[in-house]
């Protein structure tokens, strides 16, 4: 028991900083998992079941936005505990249930063959154990410790990730690995967390009615989450419908440091999330300065991604897939401009989330959705990965900018009610 409080709890030292590092390593790994499992099925199977393994990947973090419904973040700026625990946990087995039924009906819809239906299947129960786990680890923050969250997710992924090498290498067969991976890490989350859970006192209260209002109240991130991933993999589902998966296994492999920006950034910003609730609630400068920076943090990394990009970025992916990617530098430094505005919405969504604003920017989301599903087809089909990149450029900066007007819009408007 001794060596478990230590591993899982650190014996209850420095837990500020621990939570930062658990955090950070915990958000690196759940961002490595896709561009990994690639790396292990290019390397030991081949370029076209990596092409498979990618939108497999691709569908599972999109249907995770169903099973997550944006409460993380809803969770853990809950500093006046409006909702229970149990209330948050009763509503996630609602939108995790609806996140399986959605897998189905994607499989079935889209009509692929058994092999992929499998591998994809497989790759999304995966991630429905990141769905439970999470309102767990909202819990834990909400009780400022996320470093016992970060730490359990953290040795899950590490776990899984052999789990997945090791049967890929052995069986060559993907529908395998997935399944096992996605058995071994269930059994390892219920085990673990069973243990951690015993340490918190968590709330049992249930009023029925408050789950349905949770859903509500959530819903708006909820759609608008599940629209911004939608669009920012729109261009790998439009080369699904209209290429082949070895292009998309191409696409697959230089979109992979696209996310290198967010995490970074969402590696600051998110453990600060709680506190710039507090500031918004006592002091609306402080909080303005804390959206100042972090903005400038963002910029600052875009900037430095787009440099190594075009100085290493096309040989170090080539090098680490083995596959020639020479002639997709200017694409991958699209992606990479991409990937910062793709950061910056990401960090206004939570600024967003924290003033309560959330039902304001479902409209922007839906705009720009729609401009990718009637456009995302024909641009992969005339210019195949740049027409992708440049797709991705034109959604994420054209949400980006009405983001910035939705916050002028919401803080000024809040800031002079609040003067009245």
């Amino acid at each position: 028991m001794k060596l478990m409080n230590k591993i899982l709890f650190n014996n209850d030292k420095n837990i500020t900083s621990q939570s930062v590092i658990w955090n950070l390593i915990a958000s690196l790994l759940n961002a490595i998992i896709s561009a990994y499992m690639l790396m292990i099925v290019t390397r030991y199977i081949g370029i076209k079941e990596g092409g498979i393994i990618a939108i497999a990947a691709t569908l599972a973090y999109q249907l995770l936005i169903i099973g997550n419904y944006g409460m993380r973040n809803y969770q853990a700026t809950d500093t006046k505990r409006n909702y229970s625990f149990t209330e948050y946990l009763y509503s996630r087995y609602i939108t995790s249930i609806l996140m399986i039924l959605a897998m189905f009906i994607i499989v079935f819809y889209n009509g692929y063959n058994m092999h992929k239906s499998l591998v994809i299947i497989g790759f999304v129960l995966f991630k429905w154990v990141d769905a439970i786990e999470d309102v767990y680890h909202g819990f834990y923050q909400q009780n400022n410790r996320l470093d016992v969250g970060g730490r359990e997710q953290s040795y899950r992924y590490v776990f899984s990730l052999i789990v997945f090498t090791v049967a890929t290498i052995i069986t060559k067969d993907i529908v395998i690995s997935c399944m096992l991976t996605f058995i071994l890490s269930l059994l390892f989350f219920v085990i673990v967390n069973h243990y951690i859970k015993k340490h918190f006192k968590l709330e049992t209260k249930v009023i029925k009615k408050n789950i349905y209002k949770l859903l509500m109240d959530c819903f708006p991130l909820f759609i608008s989450t599940y629209l911004y991933l939608y669009i920012c993999n729109a261009p790998k589902y439009a080369i699904d419908t209209v290429s082949t998966d070895v292009i998309q296994s191409y696409f697959g492999v230089i979109f992979m440091p696209v996310f290198i920006i967010n995490l970074i950034s969402t590696l600051i910003y998110r453990p600060i999330l709680t506190n710039m609730a507090e500031k918004w609630n006592s002091n609306k400068h402080k909080f303005l300065m804390s959206v100042y920076k972090q903005i400038g943090i963002i910029v600052a990394l875009t900037v430095l991604a787009v440099i190594g990009a075009y100085l290493l970025g096309t040989q170090v992916l080539g090098f680490v897939y083995k596959m020639d990617l020479s002639s997709y530098k200017t694409e991958l430094c699209l992606l990479m401009i991409g990937g910062g505005f793709n950061a910056f919405i990401g960090y206004m969504l939570s600024v967003i989330t924290i003033i309560r604003s959330q039902k304001s920017i479902i409209f922007g989301y839906i705009f720009v959705a729609l401009i990718s599903f009637f456009f995302s087809n024909g641009m992969i089909k005339n210019y195949e990965i740049m027409g992708a990149a440049l797709l991705y450029l034109i959604l994420t900066v054209t949400l980006g900018l009405y983001f910035i007007i939705i916050f002028i819009l919401k803080f000024n408007n809040k800031k002079q009610n609040k003067t009245k």
